[in-house]
């Protein structure tokens, strides 16, 4: 044991002095390296002259080119506080108004005109036929569902023209357009019945004018006014349910009897527009009544015919709401007021009065 103890510190010994000798070597290397930094490098030979090397450092500046410099400057900007109250929009809100959306297939749309015409026209029997044959082609139209609603509604099924108004609504305004909102307010506000307006609109009196320069016979223009309650907000297809309808009567041998519809001839058109009942309230509906020229034969064997006054109604969806009758004596039932025939006074008509249009100032010459 004492023999290895010795052999270890031998060699312990022996470590620290080659650490010892490699540090010296490491110092000396390092000074030498310092002094042939600072001294000068001297390459001489024995009876030469001396030439010294030195590494001078010098800025020289080189002429050249004028170069652009850019640059750069942060400028702070003052933001200016925001103003109090509610947020102020640079741009106004756009109002945009909703239309019918189109119908693709010219078939189909036919098929819904023809079958808004016969609805209108009061033939509900064929304006489902048409509807049935564009349902067949378009099943989710919004027009076809919404033309589908509206007979339902003027047949008096409400519960089946409610469920496809709700077709109509749930397909939204990308869809269907203005349909859903005329879809949202007979859901919201319920299906207009026809005696819901019978108190909203009246007829007023029919005032009755004699053509007496019509030379080929008899000649008559009747004025109908038609008043509504303000304040209504009709829309368009609430104003297209409402129809006028006038049964003018002639005498014959001192009675009353119906127009004859082969000789006599009827035009019927509305004197103000729009007819919105906006405006004032009432619209005015001109009638203009011609009985052909009857000769001496004619009056002998059929009877002389002669404009007597004329029974009028005023419907919704086909429903009676009004109904005046002038002279009385053709009022028939209770539903009917009785008026007596209004003529303008003859003597109160200036010469130059405009027949064609009572309700104009005579036209120049």
């Amino acid at each position: 044991m004492a023999g290895e103890s010795d052999r270890l510190g031998i060699f312990h010994a022996s470590c620290w002095v080659l650490v010892l000798i490699a540090f010296v070597e490491l110092v000396a290397v390092g000074m030498a390296l310092a002094l042939h930094r600072q001294e000068p490098m001297v390459t001489a030979l024995e009876g030469e002259e001396q030439v010294v090397e030195r590494v001078v450092t010098q800025i020289v500046e080189v002429p050249g080119e004028e170069r652009e410099v850019i640059v750069e400057k942060i400028v702070e900007k003052e933001i200016p506080a925001l103003p109090d109250g509610p947020p102020q929009f640079l741009h106004q809100p756009v109002d945009v108004h909703l239309t019918r959306p189109p119908i693709a297939d010219p078939i189909v749309e036919k098929y819904v005109e023809e079958s808004q015409a016969a609805r209108i026209a009061g033939d509900i029997a064929l304006a489902m036929l048409k509807i049935e044959e564009a349902y067949q082609r378009e099943p989710e139209d919004p027009n076809v569902l919404y033309q589908l609603a509206e007979i339902y509604e003027a047949s008096g099924i409400y519960d089946k023209a409610g469920d496809y108004y709700l077709q109509v609504f749930e397909q939204g305004t990308l869809k269907a357009g203005s349909l859903y909102e005329f879809a949202a307010a007979k859901l919201l506000e319920g299906i207009e019945q026809p005696e819901d307006m019978a108190g909203k609109f009246a007829l007023g009196r029919v005032r009755a004018y004699q053509d007496k320069d019509w030379e080929e016979g008899e000649r008559v223009i009747l004025t109908i006014p038609v008043s509504a309650a303000p304040n209504l907000g009709l829309d368009e297809q609430q104003t297209q349910a409402l129809q006028v309808t006038v049964h003018i009567y002639d005498k014959v041998d001192s009675k009353p009897v119906l127009r004859d519809e082969f000789t006599s001839s009827v035009e019927t058109y509305w004197v103000t527009s729009p007819i919105d009942w906006r405006d004032g309230g009432e619209e005015l509906m001109r009638v203009i009544y011609e009985i052909p020229y009857q000769g001496a034969a004619e009056s002998h064997l059929l009877g002389r015919r002669q404009y007597l006054g004329q029974v009028v109604e005023l419907l919704y969806q086909g429903e009676l709401i009004d109904r005046v009758a002038s002279p009385r004596h053709l009022a028939t039932g209770r539903d009917t007021r009785a008026d007596d025939l209004y003529f303008y006074p003859e003597n109160y008509i200036p010469d130059d009065f405009n027949y064609e249009n009572p309700l104009l100032p005579p036209l120049p010459d």
